[in-house]
Protein backbone atom coordinates (compact mmCIF):
# COMPACT_ATOMS: atom_id res chain seq x y z
CA UNK A 1 0.00 0.00 0.00
CA UNK A 2 1.61 3.39 -1.14
CA UNK A 3 1.37 6.73 0.79
CA UNK A 4 -1.06 8.12 -1.61
CA UNK A 5 -3.25 4.94 -0.78
CA UNK A 6 -3.46 5.75 3.29
CA UNK A 7 -4.23 9.52 2.15
CA UNK A 8 -7.24 8.30 0.49
CA UNK A 9 -8.16 5.56 3.16
CA UNK A 10 -7.95 7.92 5.76
CA UNK A 11 -9.71 10.89 4.15
CA UNK A 12 -12.67 8.46 3.43
CA UNK A 13 -12.71 6.94 7.14
CA UNK A 14 -13.07 10.60 7.82
CA UNK A 15 -15.74 11.01 5.87
CA UNK A 16 -14.11 13.86 3.53
CA UNK A 17 -13.94 14.64 -0.27
CA UNK A 18 -11.05 15.36 -1.90
CA UNK A 19 -12.38 19.20 -1.94
CA UNK A 20 -12.92 18.97 1.73
CA UNK A 21 -9.32 17.54 2.46
CA UNK A 22 -7.79 20.34 -0.11
CA UNK A 23 -9.81 23.21 2.09
CA UNK A 24 -8.44 21.74 5.41
CA UNK A 25 -5.13 21.78 4.30
CA UNK A 26 -5.17 25.79 2.34
CA UNK A 27 -5.24 24.40 -1.05
CA UNK A 28 -7.55 26.08 -3.93
CA UNK A 29 -8.68 22.80 -5.36
CA UNK A 30 -8.74 19.30 -5.25
CA UNK A 31 -5.78 18.34 -8.24
CA UNK A 32 -2.91 18.68 -5.26
CA UNK A 33 -4.57 15.73 -3.18
CA UNK A 34 -5.47 13.57 -6.16
CA UNK A 35 -2.28 13.81 -7.50
CA UNK A 36 -1.12 12.59 -3.80
CA UNK A 37 -3.53 9.87 -3.84
CA UNK A 38 -2.60 8.58 -7.24
CA UNK A 39 1.46 9.03 -7.03
CA UNK A 40 1.73 8.72 -3.30
CA UNK A 41 4.85 7.34 -3.22
CA UNK A 42 6.78 11.16 -4.37
CA UNK A 43 4.94 12.89 -1.76
CA UNK A 44 7.16 14.31 0.07
CA UNK A 45 7.87 14.30 4.38
CA UNK A 46 6.98 17.81 4.77
CA UNK A 47 3.34 16.79 3.21
CA UNK A 48 3.20 13.68 4.52
CA UNK A 49 3.29 15.75 7.63
CA UNK A 50 0.56 18.40 6.85
CA UNK A 51 -1.39 15.35 5.05
CA UNK A 52 -1.87 13.80 9.04
CA UNK A 53 -2.30 16.44 10.42
CA UNK A 54 -5.25 17.53 8.18
CA UNK A 55 -5.77 13.42 8.71
CA UNK A 56 -6.15 13.49 12.15
CA UNK A 57 -3.87 10.77 12.22
CA UNK A 58 -0.20 9.60 12.82
CA UNK A 59 2.41 10.37 10.57
CA UNK A 60 3.86 6.64 10.79
CA UNK A 61 0.63 5.14 9.54
CA UNK A 62 0.75 7.56 6.54
CA UNK A 63 4.21 6.53 5.83
CA UNK A 64 3.50 2.52 6.29
CA UNK A 65 5.44 2.25 8.92
CA UNK A 66 2.57 1.08 11.47
CA UNK A 67 -1.34 -0.36 10.18
CA UNK A 68 -2.97 1.83 13.11
CA UNK A 69 -4.06 5.42 11.59
CA UNK A 70 -4.33 6.06 15.60
CA UNK A 71 -0.69 4.98 16.60
CA UNK A 72 -0.25 8.23 18.55
CA UNK A 73 3.57 7.55 19.80
CA UNK A 74 4.36 9.85 17.26
CA UNK A 75 1.20 11.70 16.25
CA UNK A 76 1.27 14.52 13.72
CA UNK A 77 -0.52 17.25 15.22
CA UNK A 78 -2.75 20.39 15.01
CA UNK A 79 0.02 22.97 16.07
CA UNK A 80 1.22 21.82 18.79
CA UNK A 81 -0.96 19.03 20.36
CA UNK A 82 -0.01 15.68 20.71
CA UNK A 83 -3.14 13.55 22.14
CA UNK A 84 -2.29 11.26 24.99
CA UNK A 85 -2.65 7.74 24.49
CA UNK A 86 -5.46 7.49 27.19
CA UNK A 87 -7.53 9.96 25.92
CA UNK A 88 -11.43 8.41 25.19
CA UNK A 89 -12.93 11.08 22.79
CA UNK A 90 -11.77 11.93 19.20
CA UNK A 91 -9.01 13.93 18.21
CA UNK A 92 -11.16 16.66 17.29
CA UNK A 93 -12.80 16.66 20.75
CA UNK A 94 -9.01 16.60 22.52
CA UNK A 95 -7.64 20.10 20.93
CA UNK A 96 -10.77 21.84 21.85
CA UNK A 97 -10.78 20.63 25.29
CA UNK A 98 -6.96 21.82 25.07
CA UNK A 99 -7.60 25.16 23.82
CA UNK A 100 -9.90 25.99 26.22
CA UNK A 101 -8.10 25.34 28.93
CA UNK A 102 -5.02 27.43 27.02
CA UNK A 103 -7.82 30.23 27.06
CA UNK A 104 -8.76 29.46 30.40
CA UNK A 105 -5.29 30.33 31.70
CA UNK A 106 -4.67 32.72 29.25
CA UNK A 107 -7.37 34.82 31.07
CA UNK A 108 -6.18 33.89 34.68
CA UNK A 109 -2.91 35.10 33.70
CA UNK A 110 -4.18 38.55 32.21
CA UNK A 111 -6.72 38.77 35.24
CA UNK A 112 -3.68 38.33 37.25
CA UNK A 113 -1.70 40.99 35.70
CA UNK A 114 -3.90 43.68 37.12
CA UNK A 115 -2.81 42.42 40.73
CA UNK A 116 -0.16 43.79 42.69
CA UNK A 117 2.18 41.17 44.06
CA UNK A 118 0.70 41.84 47.70
CA UNK A 119 -2.81 41.19 46.01
CA UNK A 120 -1.62 38.24 44.25
CA UNK A 121 -0.08 36.48 47.79
CA UNK A 122 -3.25 37.34 49.26
CA UNK A 123 -5.39 35.52 46.47
CA UNK A 124 -3.30 32.06 46.73
CA UNK A 125 -3.15 31.78 50.33
CA UNK A 126 -6.87 32.32 50.42
CA UNK A 127 -7.35 29.34 47.84
CA UNK A 128 -5.07 27.57 49.88
CA UNK A 129 -6.57 28.07 52.91
CA UNK A 130 -9.13 25.74 54.52
CA UNK A 131 -13.22 26.61 54.26
CA UNK A 132 -12.89 27.52 58.49
CA UNK A 133 -10.27 29.58 57.22
CA UNK A 134 -12.23 31.19 54.37
CA UNK A 135 -15.49 31.63 56.36
CA UNK A 136 -13.29 33.78 58.79
CA UNK A 137 -11.85 35.86 55.53
CA UNK A 138 -15.05 36.16 54.39
CA UNK A 139 -16.36 37.40 57.98
CA UNK A 140 -13.48 39.81 58.34
CA UNK A 141 -13.89 41.57 54.71
CA UNK A 142 -17.70 42.13 54.91
CA UNK A 143 -18.27 39.51 52.42
CA UNK A 144 -21.61 37.55 52.11
CA UNK A 145 -20.89 34.15 52.40
CA UNK A 146 -23.29 32.46 49.27
CA UNK A 147 -23.92 29.03 51.05
CA UNK A 148 -25.24 31.13 53.74
CA UNK A 149 -26.83 34.30 52.00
Amino acid sequence: MTVGDRIRLQRERLGLSQSELAERMGYAGKTSISKAETYGDNVTTTKVKRFAEALHCSWDYLMGWTDDPEDYDRLATEGEYVMPKDWEGTFEEWVKAKKAAEEDARREHDLLSLLSEDEQDVLFAYRAADDNMKKAIKTILGVKDEENG
